[in-house]
């Protein structure tokens, strides 16, 4: 009980010093996927759109942390078996920003990932992958309240193992799947 009502004490005080943003994300990425099995590595590459929202908080003049909701379409299937997957993603970032001027501040970026997929073929059910990205950006003051942003972010991912049934039935192989891409993006945060 103690450390409950510490920790709202804690989260009081530090909304009380904070200011809050919402914010919108859209990024486009060329990603590569590695495919290891027991006897096979394979690689492939295709690209996908990323469309992202952000709740953050500004914690003081120079640090933001935000929580994010992301869906994220493949062009191609991720996973054997799939086209046109779609990723949900839930994540926290980090950011450091340098003011150069009241209107322009350059930022470095780092966060992390929990996303689940649907796969298009039933005999692999829901996926889940864990992911980390390290970006760097700006943001731009356009208007009070109102602040553009571009920026660009490595995300590497690690999916979960999916066994794949084989002919006949009594065998499956393991399949390993992790994933890398550079993302450029650009979005707007309404600070309150």
């Amino acid at each position: 009980m103690k450390k409950i009502i510490l920790l709202t004490c804690l989260a009081g005080a530090l909304m009380a010093e904070s200011s809050f943003y919402v914010g919108f994300d859209l990024g486009k990425a060329n990603n590569t996927d590695k495919h290891t099995t027991k006897d096979i590595s394979l690689t492939n590459d295709n690209s996908y759109s990323d469309s992202k929202i952000k709740l953050g908080i500004q914690a003081d003049e120079t640090t933001d942390f935000q929580f994010t909701f992301s869906k994220i379409t493949y062009d191609d299937g991720v996973l054997r078996g799939s086209t046109g997957s779609k990723l949900y993603e839930i994540g926290l970032d980090v950011i450091k920003k340098f003011e150069v001027t009241s209107s322009l501040s350059p930022f470095i970026k780092l966060g992390v990932g929990y996303g689940k997929m649907d796969t298009l073929s039933s005999s692999y059910g829901d996926v889940h992958e864990l992911s980390t990205n390290v970006g760097i950006g700006l943001y731009y003051k356009l208007i009070e309240h109102v602040y553009a942003i571009a920026g660009v972010d490595y995300i590497y991912r690690h999916w979960n193992d999916i066994s794949i049934n084989q002919t006949p039935p009594a065998t499956s192989i393991t399949e390993q799947t992790r994933g890398s891409a550079i993302k450029p993006y650009f979005g707007l945060n309404y600070k309150f």
